[in-house]
């Protein structure tokens, strides 16, 4: 099922963030697509911001390539691979391990560049400028939990 949200702010796509982190179990695998500048991050930054009680912890990891952030026996894996040139590449940074390990949760920015090896539970978001502070998301799961928690959203 693939269901539409429009965020009118930064607040609001980080709402969204928050909202996830509230309602879905780990392990899970969430592949963030999107042009630069549209609300990936946000959205990051707002789940981990509630799995750590409000403390923005979250920066890009665009230079950095994967971001770990440990929050009470819980990790989260934060993956930027815009600048990685090949499935290879990301093979080798031993990220099928991660996203399998029970209590962690991987958020993949730029993941059309593995398309072809992301897990079958995956969940898709597709970020699109509307306009300078507008967004539409998109967001595909066969998950009947998320899709309620994007209900709750709406």
């Amino acid at each position: 099922m693939i269901q539409s949200v429009i965020s009118d702010s930064v607040d609001k796509t980080r709402e969204l963030g928050a909202l996830f982190a509230r309602n879905v179990d780990a392990p899970r695998v969430f592949a963030l697509r999107g042009d630069l500048g549209c609300g990936k991050t946000e959205f990051v930054r707002g789940f981990v911001s509630k799995l750590n009680e409000s403390e923005d912890i979250v920066s890009s990891p665009t230079f950095m390539l994967w971001n770990l952030y440990e929050i009470n026996e819980i990790t989260v894996n934060h993956l930027d691979l815009y600048r990685l040139s090949s499935i290879d590449d990301v093979l080798e940074l031993g990220i099928i391990d991660v996203w399998e390990t029970e209590d962690n949760y991987t958020f993949i920015e730029w993941a059309e560049k593995i398309e072809e090896i992301l897990p079958k539970d995956v969940v898709n978001f597709f970020f699109k400028h509307i306009d300078e502070n507008t967004r539409e998301i998109q967001i595909e799961t066969d998950s009947d939990v998320l899709i309620q928690t994007l209900k709750k959203f709406l």
